[in-house]
Parts: C-alpha cells; structure tokens; sequence
C-alpha cells in the first residue's frame, strides 16, 4: 500500500455551524473531511498552538503515552467507506515495538499535531475520494444544483 504524506491546507467552521471542515492534501491530490465541533477545536488549537488553562483530552493523551515511554509515530488514513474515513495511529512503545491503534482520523490527526508526527492518506484513499466528489459534482450537474459533500471522521 503507498501511502501519501499529507499537509493541513485549511481548517474552518462550516456554514451551519455544527462542524469543522479539514482539507488536507499531498502530491496535489486533496481530501475534505468534516471535523466534530471539540475535535475541530482541538486540532485548530494545536495548529495555532493555543495556550488553554487545561488540558485538552488530546493533550492528556500524548502525556499520557510519553510518560509511560512511548511516542506517535504517525497517522495514516487508511480507508474511505460510505462517507467515513478511518484511521490508524502508529505507536512507539518503550521497548521500540510498533503497535496500530485504530482511531478516528480527527482524534489522530489532533494527537499527531502535538506529537510533531506525520499525516499520511493510502493512495487509495485520495482516489476513492477524488473519485466520489467528481460523482457528485457530475449528479449536482445533472440535476441542476450545486454543493459538494465532505466526508465525516
């Protein structure tokens, strides 16, 4: 499986609202998906290195696995099924073992952030979603509207 690192290129906050919208993209391919408000805000914290008076469940986690010797080695999105990513993290433990730990990619993504760890997408991934936002665009065309769906993490 190749994989693609991947950049944050915007992070915002949808019109309705309710949720954050990630894009990210690498190799000149891009991948949209939408982020829960307190995830959103988490990786929004991370990127601006937000000073909070306490800490964030994604801070407490990275704690957590470096106290115990441990380090995020990185976090490859790995599928994209019915509107939903999945992803796994790659943890170091204290004796060097590699250990995949299935997550949602927001929760991934926030804790790489913190950790200085990559972001990576399987090449399928960016297909399969290069693939489903070119149906819908050819669908919202035929039937005369326009909008674009993003993909939930």
């Amino acid at each position: 499986m190749k994989i693609i690192e991947l950049a944050i290129e915007r992070l915002f906050i949808d019109l309705s609202g309710e949720n954050w919208v990630l894009i990210l993209s690498g190799e000149g391919k891009n991948l949209a998906m939408s982020v829960g408000l307190l995830e959103g805000a988490a990786i929004d914290a991370a990127l601006n290195q937000t000073k909070v008076p306490r800490p964030l469940t994604a801070d407490t986690a990275l704690t957590a696995i470096r106290r115990l010797g441990g380090e995020i080695n990185r976090v490859i999105i790995r599928e994209f099924k019915d509107g939903t990513y999945f992803a796994t993290m790659e943890l170091r433990d204290a004796a060097g073992v590699l250990h995949e730990i299935d997550s949602r990619p927001s929760d991934a993504i926030a804790l790489a952030l913190r950790a200085k760890a990559g972001i990576f997408a399987a090449e399928g991934v960016l297909k399969e979603f290069e693939k489903q936002e070119e149906e819908e665009k050819l669908t919202a065309k035929a039937l005369g509207i326009s909008g674009e769906k993003i993909g939930e993490a």
